[in-house]
């Protein structure tokens, strides 16, 4: 019974809404009933059609009377009573007439210079002039009528021709209503049936005795569930994150390079850059801090040469070109008459750093190889007139970088640049990929080596280290770029170091430390 009654719900809807669709179709299209409807369409059509015939009739006669009238050559009788339906026309006909008649018995028993004939005359012009306007203007109505009358004819004709297909539709949705009729009368008769039966059947079940429970559950086990999704919410993220933390193997701040390398110093922590003033003030005084701490391992000579001053990393993306450039800036707000060099000839990144100038403008790789050019006619400027340095470009990439490298004329131009410039920086290709930087390794006074957080391989620390302690590379220090602080050191100053500006820095727990890097690797 309660399946039937759920059919019953379901049914008076689908027939509310079939009911509805019918109105509103039979109200969309004008509809009553379908022969009702075509028979009144049928008289419409034949009305207007009649219509039609009428007004063409009506513009023939009155161009029959217009010719008659035009085709005069003397007052002669019009025809009356033609069937013209317009009172005015007909009285003009009647009064020409008269006046001809009229006309014509003067003229016989006077003659044409007789005054009276003479009015005559003028009175028949007149007419005659009437007519003819009338009938113009007859005709101008019945033309506008009869293409109102054609226009309304076809709107019957295209009604009638609908019926069908509107005929159709509104069957269809009578099928559809007829046969969701039929089960629910159905439906209303098995239910009638059903409950009949139910009056009428004697139980065969009796409860002899009441089951006895107790009153905890046996099943399921509540304190081993809790116990169990306490085990798996708990060892389950711990296990990932652990797994996670095993297989990353890249450096993300400087505690994660001095846990590889304990010899080689980290002379900076460059931070992320922002599109903001902050960000700018950020980053200029972190590469303050770096050309101060690479002065410190510098060598002094008291020969008063310029330092030169290698920038290298293991691998191309880690930001030696973005290092080079800045640091070159940040020396040139010391008040030092600085020089950065583009000797990565492979993938020379410099260009990008200045205005109109593209990977193959004239640099460096010219200079060696032609020895007509001096290197001080390919200078470029970075444009800061209160804080200018000069640049050489890597120039037109050359087919054997490396014997271009070993050409007597780079050692001579290093002798000629530290007479000049107190801070020479050289852009140097990346040493893990190619060899070119530790071949002219011999010539810097101190070399940069840049890792960059979210980048650089762990193991590529201890590849940088042993390029040092086998003397390849001279008077080493690591600059640690692209690190992203999310504490704040009173202007944002955070360089890792303990010292900030404004007040004190809270040391991390080591709970904080793990939420900070585990939301920095997701």
């Amino acid at each position: 019974i309660n399946f039937v009654d759920d059919r019953f719900v379901y049914l008076r809807r689908e027939l509310d809404s079939i009911e509805i669709s019918k109105k509103n179709y039979k109200k969309n299209n004008k509809l009553s009933f379908i022969q009702e409807d075509a028979g009144s369409s049928i008289l419409q059509k034949a009305a207007k059609e009649q219509s039609s015939f009428d007004i063409e009739s009506q513009l023939l006669l009155a161009d029959l009377l217009r010719n008659s009238i035009e085709s005069q050559k003397a007052f002669e009788l019009l025809p009356a009573d033609i069937g013209i339906q317009n009172l005015i026309i007909n009285q003009l006909v009647a009064d020409y007439n008269t006046a001809v008649l009229s006309y014509q018995k003067f003229q016989t028993s006077a003659g044409n210079n007789n005054p009276s004939v003479q009015l005559l005359v003028s009175t028949l012009t007149n007419l005659r002039n009437n007519i003819i306007n009338s009938v113009k203007g007859y005709k101008k109505q019945l033309k506008t009528t009869l293409v109102q009358s054609e226009s309304a004819q076809k709107e019957a004709e295209g009604s009638f021709a609908s019926l069908p297909e509107k005929e159709k539709v509104l069957r269809s949705i009578e099928r559809q209503q007829n046969l969701k009729e039929s089960l629910y009368l159905l439906l209303l008769q098995k239910r009638e049936e059903a409950s009949i039966n139910l009056a009428v059947t004697i139980p065969n079940t009796k409860i002899i005795d009441y089951a006895i429970t107790d009153i905890h559950p046996i099943s399921p086990q509540r304190n081993k569930i809790v116990l169990v999704a306490f085990f798996i919410g708990f060892c389950i993220p711990f296990g990932i994150l652990f797994i996670l933390f095993k297989l990353d193997n890249k450096i993300y701040t400087a505690a994660d390079v001095e846990n590889t390398n304990t010899v080689l110093p980290i002379l900076a922590e460059l931070p992320s850059l922002r599109d903001d003033k902050d960000s700018a003030m950020q980053n200029l005084e972190a590469f303050r801090t770096l050309a101060n701490n690479t002065n410190f391992i510098t060598p002094y000579d008291e020969d008063e040469l310029g330092k030169v001053i290698f920038v290298t990393s293991s691998i191309k993306g880690e930001g030696k070109t973005f290092v080079s450039f800045n640091l070159a800036s940040a020396y040139a707000h010391l008040d030092k008459k600085v020089i950065i060099i583009g000797s990565d000839f492979r993938n020379p990144q410099l260009h990008k750093h200045l205005k109109n100038t593209t990977k193959d403008s004239r640099g460096f790789s010219n200079y060696l190889h032609d020895g007509t050019i001096q290197w001080e006619s390919l200078l470029c400027n970075n444009g800061d007139k209160e804080f200018p340095f000069d640049i050489l470009l890597s120039g037109i990439i050359p087919p054997n970088p490396t014997l271009l490298l070993s050409n007597q004329r780079f050692e001579r131009f290093i002798n000629e640049v530290k007479k000049v410039y107190d801070i020479i920086i050289f852009d140097t290709p990346p040493t893990l990929l190619v060899s070119d930087t530790l071949m002219i390794s011999k010539y810097a006074d101190t070399t940069l080596f840049v890792l960059r957080s979210g980048v650089t391989q762990k193991n590529l620390i201890s590849y940088s280290s042993k390029l040092y302690k086998d003397q390849k590379l001279v008077n080493m220090g690591y600059v640690v770029n692209d690190i992203d602080f999310t504490s704040s050191y009173g202007y944002s100053y955070n360089y890792g170091y303990g010292y900030g500006y404004g007040k004190e820095v809270e040391k991390e727990t080591r709970l904080q430390k793990l939420k900070k890097k585990l939301f920095k690797r997701l």
